[in-house]
């Protein structure tokens, strides 16, 4: 089991971390079906499939994932017709969905803004995009981004929460909703930016 992540390989799927991916998982798949539990739904970087999985039970799935490693591992539990490789960066979307998903996704992208204008064009009315992006916040938020900064090299792009906050606000969505998730739970109060690991943006368009 490895500490430090660099290649989207198999070992990438393989650390410490995985060992908490299950109770993960299903708190996040749970949050989505509080937004929307019906339509067509998008996973930007879907990983070894587990989320989309559980929500293949609701919704008209895709994923698609950067790694094929992962695309390998996704497809033994969901129909490969569904998945695609795919470097988001560089692949236009032809279709409209009911909802996007991109968690721990946009702090791994050279440009998550350019990214978040695309995901935007490409929902329904009414749609919603849900994204977690490390919380970067406060002491313990900074300290926390640091330690995943330094394990993980494919972080490129963990901006501070008001960047996240303050482009969403101005991207056209009509609400956002802002949650930050620690290991109880996503929670809505405003002195949990200060100790929570990662924030949750829902985007209603």
């Amino acid at each position: 089991m490895n500490f430090f992540r660099k290649d989207y390989d198999e070992n990438y799927y393989n650390t410490f971390l995985s060992l908490f991916s299950k109770f993960i998982n299903k708190r996040r798949v749970s949050l989505v079906l509080k937004y929307k539990n019906s339509g067509n739904l998008l996973d930007i970087g879907c990983g070894t499939g587990d989320i989309l999985s559980e929500l293949s039970k609701y919704f008209s799935i895709e994923g698609i994932d950067i790694s094929s490693s992962a695309i390998k591992i996704a497809s033994k539990k969901i129909d490969k017709k569904k998945l695609k490789k795919i470097d988001i960066e560089s692949y236009f979307l032809n279709k409209k969905y009911d909802i996007i998903i991109a968690f721990d996704v946009f702090e791994h992208l050279n440009n998550p803004k350019k990214i978040i204008k695309k995901i935007y064009t490409h929902l329904t009315q009414n749609g919603i995009l849900i994204f977690i992006v490390p919380n970067n916040y406060g002491i313990l938020g900074l300290i926390f981004t640091k330690i995943f900064n330094f394990m993980d090299k494919t972080h490129i792009s963990t901006y501070k929460r008001k960047f996240w906050i303050e482009f969403v606000r101005n991207s056209g969505f009509y609400d956002f909703e802002i949650l930050n998730e620690s290991i109880i739970g996503f929670l809505r109060n405003d002195i949990s930016k200060y100790f929570t690991h990662n924030l949750t943006i829902i985007c209603k368009k």
